[in-house]
């Protein structure tokens, strides 16, 4: 796994980056191949913005959220990312039970 995190307008947040981090690594769990996760923080214009890029064994896939709470922002984007690997996880493992 690798996890990749750029603040763009913004100081550097060592607890943020710590936290998608430790969940970052919580998600790994539907894939024994390992994802890549590029986190994006910034602010423009007062508007906060999170990006996650996932990328992975046949995965890149993009998540966008905007927020008033960087926390906030951040848990929404993983409980999109977790959703959308749990529907992949299954499919995956449907389709290979399918075959047999």
């Amino acid at each position: 796994m690798k996890i990749q995190t750029a603040f763009i307008h913004i100081d550097h947040s060592d607890s943020l980056e710590q936290y998608v981090v430790e969940h970052s690594e919580k998600l790994d769990k539907y894939f024994k191949t390992g994802l890549e996760y590029q986190w994006t923080f910034s602010k423009k214009d007062h508007k906060k913005e999170i990006k996650c890029h996932v990328v992975g064994d046949r995965l890149n896939h993009p998540f966008k959220v905007y927020c008033d709470n960087w926390q906030t922002g951040s848990q929404k984007v993983i409980n999109k990312i977790n959703t959308y690997l749990s529907k992949e996880h299954r499919k995956r493992k449907d389709h290979i039970h399918k075959k047999s």
